[in-house]
């Protein structure tokens, strides 16, 4: 069974509580497989633990990220389906490489001028 969490369609100041709260409840659960986050104003992601979970989707569009979070590339092994649509990233050059396992995934409504190179590298890739 898939451990999900879902914060959606809160006000910014509801939704930061909430990722606090998630962030203490353990997050770094090693059930937790998605994360859903999006349409909350985020500036950045709640802490993971890169050993303590098996990520396999990152449901975060609709946010303030700017960049896509250092971090993932520690769930390169597992995580499967990533969306970060409008948030305003400019680059994913420095994580993607490490995205080997993504199937899904969705950049549009972003600040992005090119993908880079090592899109081509991600054989499991089925839609961008």
């Amino acid at each position: 069974a898939e451990a999900a969490v879902a914060v959606g369609d809160q006000d910014d100041a509801a939704a930061d509580a909430a990722a606090e709260e998630a962030a203490g409840a353990g997050f770094a659960s090693p059930s937790l497989t998605v994360l859903e986050l999006e349409a909350n104003g985020q500036t950045a992601l709640p802490p993971l633990h890169p050993r303590a979970t098996v990520l396999t989707a990152l449901l975060a569009s609709y946010n303030r990220l700017g960049a896509v979070p250092r971090m993932l590339a520690h769930h390169g092994h597992s995580l499967k389906k990533l969306h970060l649509g409008c948030n305003g990233v400019t680059c994913v050059a420095e994580v993607l490489p490490h995205l080997t396992r993504l199937t899904e995934l969705c950049l549009e409504g972003n600040r992005l001028s090119e993908l880079p190179a090592a899109i081509g590298r991600l054989d499991k890739l089925r839609e961008l």
